[in-house]
């Protein structure tokens, strides 16, 4: 009796067991099944979506921008200074350059660059070898977006609490647009003398043809998100602009600004729009991403 017991039981605990592994391969079954039978993908702009190509490691980026004619010389202002990468954006050096704070930088082709930090204004004719002090355009302002003149140009454009001020003559002296936008500006481009780009607070981005004559809305699509950077192609007039939310792109002329694969807090974006496109964007605190694709895809090549 004692045998035949302890065998009933054995059986017993056997299908026992092998019911509870049934049910757990019907819930594993189940769970599998609302998501596609495997882990979700990493959505836009989380960990592994996007490898970044470098980490500057500095705070508080403020801006970005290739150097003029010189197609491998990228620039990073931040909250102490100034960075310079000379193999587009894989390695990153300290600069010497005037003036303390923030630092916000524009290039212009060949060598010129423009500089502001806080209520002082640099520029440089030979990549940052010398600096000049400039007028501010109301001084003890302080300037939060800088646009150097397109090309050969001379008209650059400087941002203020006061509205936005332009230059003929280099930074010697200063005249306010005719009309700014109403809301602190965030960041400038321009693509010819007269046609400039303004992003201001509020995830407004807007553009004027006729020297701040009057202003237009560049589009819809970009929705609540704070504006930090703009970057223009000048060959084709496509805009970039980094935001909280990633990168946008507004094709010429499509009136819809639309999201790239690139959904992290950016903090500055730049492009080299001539011969070899090549968008470079940056965090806030110094992860640089690359795209070479017009920003569809981002890596390290």
């Amino acid at each position: 009796m004692i045998k035949t017991t302890t065998t009933w039981w054995a059986v017993w605990v056997g299908a026992i067991s092998a019911a509870l592994g049934l049910a757990s391969i019907i819930l594993g079954v189940v769970s599998a099944g609302n998501t596609g039978g495997h882990m979700p993908a990493a959505r836009v702009g989380e960990s592994g979506a996007n490898r970044p190509l470098a980490n500057a490691e500095r705070p508080g980026i403020r801006s970005l921008t290739y150097g003029g004619s010189a197609r491998d010389v990228v620039y990073m202002g931040y909250q102490d200074g100034v960075l310079v990468s000379q193999d587009r954006g894989q390695t990153w050096q300290m600069m010497d350059v005037p003036g303390t704070g923030a630092a916000i930088l524009a290039a212009q082709e060949p060598q010129g660059l423009y500089l502001a930090r806080g209520v002082d204004i640099y520029r440089s004719e030979n990549n940052g070898a010398a600096w000049q002090p400039l007028s501010n355009p109301v001084p003890g302002t302080v300037i939060s977006a800088l646009s150097a003149p397109v090309a050969e140009g001379t008209i650059a454009y400087a941002a203020t609490d006061q509205g936005i001020f332009y230059t003929p003559d280099g930074g010697v002296t200063w005249q306010r647009l005719p009309s700014s936008p109403v809301l602190p500006v965030t960041a400038l481009a321009t693509r010819a003398p007269h046609t400039l780009f303004a992003a201001t607070t509020g995830g407004m981005v807007l553009w004027t043809g006729n020297s701040g004559q009057t202003w237009s809305s560049t589009g819809s699509g970009l929705g609540a998100v704070e504006v930090t950077g703009l970057a223009l192609n000048q060959p084709t007039g496509d805009l970039y602009a980094s935001t909280s939310r990633g990168l946008f792109h507004l094709a010429n002329g499509s009136g819809r600004w639309q999201r790239m694969p690139l959904g992290n807090a950016l903090a500055a974006v730049t492009i080299d729009g001539f011969g070899d496109p090549v968008i470079l964007a940056v965090t806030g605190h110094g992860e640089v991403f690359r795209s070479r694709d017009g920003g569809l895809t981002w890596g390290t090549e």
